[in-house]
Parts: structure tokens; sequence; C-alpha cells
């Protein structure tokens, strides 16, 4: 399930990216595409984190940080949880549904 969660996902930015691209696209277009990681479903089922990577064409990197979503409200944003100058990965959830692990390595 998780795996197909992502592949929609992807399925969703391709289709978006291509429809605002007539001219085709083109191998900047795909580095440029933010890319969504494995996502993990809280304990009580409420809610989702997963990681979100964004490349930086000035800075020749990407940058990844962990994004929620709650799932019970039909108009629920996602909202970015981290913000740094590093790397976030591999959310985890304690068994309070509260995100207690984070990845951290430097830019």
């Amino acid at each position: 399930m998780i795996g197909r969660f992502s592949l929609a996902c992807l399925a969703v930015l391709l289709a978006a990216s291509a429809s605002a691209a007539p001219r085709g696209l083109t191998a900047e277009d795909l580095v440029r595409l933010e890319r969504v990681g494995t996502p993990m479903l809280s304990p009580d089922g409420t809610r989702i984190a997963y990681p979100v990577r964004e490349t930086d064409m000035e800075r020749n990197g990407g940058r990844t940080a962990i994004w929620v979503v709650e799932l019970g409200a039909p108009a629920a944003e996602p909202r970015r949880l981290t913000r740094s100058d590093g790397n976030e990965s591999s959310p985890q959830w304690s068994a309070n549904a509260r995100v207690r692990t984070i990845a951290l390595w430097p830019q």
C-alpha cells in the first residue's frame, strides 16, 4: 500500500508537470520535481508523516524535509514539520502518535 501511494504521488506530479510543459518533459524538469519518500502512518491512524526532497538548482543539491498531513479532515493541507539547512528523513512515530525520530544529516 505504501508503495502504491508513492507511485500515485509520482504519477500525479509527472502528469501535472507534463501538462504544464507543452514543449515536453526535459531532464531539468525531472530534476526539479519534488520527490516524496516513504510515508509513515501514525499509530492512531490519524496522520501520515513523509519526507519530501526538493532540488536547489543554484546550490546544485537537494534538501529533504518532513511533512505531515491529517487524514480525518477532507480539507487538511499538508504542513512542513521540519525546516533546516540539513536534510531530514525517515520519520518515526512514538506510541502517543508524535513524531519522535528524524534522521538528520548536514547539507
